[in-house]
């Protein structure tokens, strides 16, 4: 996806500025009945009538919890992808008119942007939450991704 993806939007919009959309609900749609059809449910459907009250007692507090955490968690993916999502759309829009870029080149060059997160990712990001831990990584991927 963060490869190809860029890739095959940026040739189909050659053909029509509408075509990346389609492309993009039509492999939407193969990925969903490809899991509705492929993946069997692991939820095992017995009686659940024998089981015990502490259990479920536990089992709500658990929900609880992470009903009353949930708007915070929110807030924190929206901004990420808020954060991760920017600079794409402007890059777009910056070497089509700095440039002159045509759809094709603009998706090769995010393709480049998405092969180099690939390799960040397996390379440098485990080191960096090695080093320093996990939350000076979170706060420096979020730094470094917002000033571009």
């Amino acid at each position: 996806g963060l490869i190809a993806g860029p890739i095959i939007g940026g040739f189909a919009g050659e053909i029509s500025p509408h075509s990346p959309f389609f492309i993009a609900a039509l492999l939407n749609i193969v990925a969903f009945l490809v899991v509705m059809f492929w993946f069997r449910e692991t939820k095992n459907t017995r009686d659940n009538t024998d089981t015990e009250v502490g259990v479920e007692t536990q089992s709500n507090s658990v929900y609880i919890t992470l009903f009353k955490t949930m708007p915070i968690l929110l807030i924190i993916y929206f901004s990420a992808q808020l954060i991760g999502q920017i600079p794409a759309t402007v890059w777009v829009l910056f070497t089509e008119n700095r440039f002159g870029w045509n759809s094709m080149m603009v998706g090769f060059s995010l393709a480049g942007l998405g092969l180099l997160h690939s390799v960040f990712q397996a390379f440098v990001a485990g080191r960096i939450a090695t080093k320093w831990g996990e939350k000076t990584a979170v706060l420096l991927g979020f730094i470094a991704d917002s000033s571009a």
